[in-house]
């Protein structure tokens, strides 16, 4: 929302990046369901994700918007270290 206060993307640019995001979750639980599911659901989910990713091919420079959150969501991150506590017994 703030790059559209500050009129730096337009409600088509914002509506076609979240598109694309959507997308490409759907197109990650149809790859899921191809893989756990087993029979007439498997092949649904087949078929399903086959026309997806048709549809994911025209989201053009879009596609950006999901592979950076991808990236950003796997980036390491630094470990936060918690003190151990030390139980005592009545003490």
């Amino acid at each position: 929302m703030v790059p559209l206060a500050l009129d730096a993307l337009d409600v088509d640019a914002l509506m076609k990046a979240t598109s694309a995001a959507f997308v490409a979750v759907y197109i990650v639980a149809m790859g899921a369901g191809l893989k756990l599911l087993d029979g007439g659901a498997r092949v649904a989910a087949g078929i399903a994700l086959a026309a997806m990713l048709v549809v994911l091919a025209f989201f053009g420079t879009y596609l950006l918007v999901p592979a950076l959150i991808a990236l950003a969501v796997n980036l390491p991150r630094p470990r936060v270290l918690r003190a151990r506590t030390v139980a005592t017994c009545g003490h």
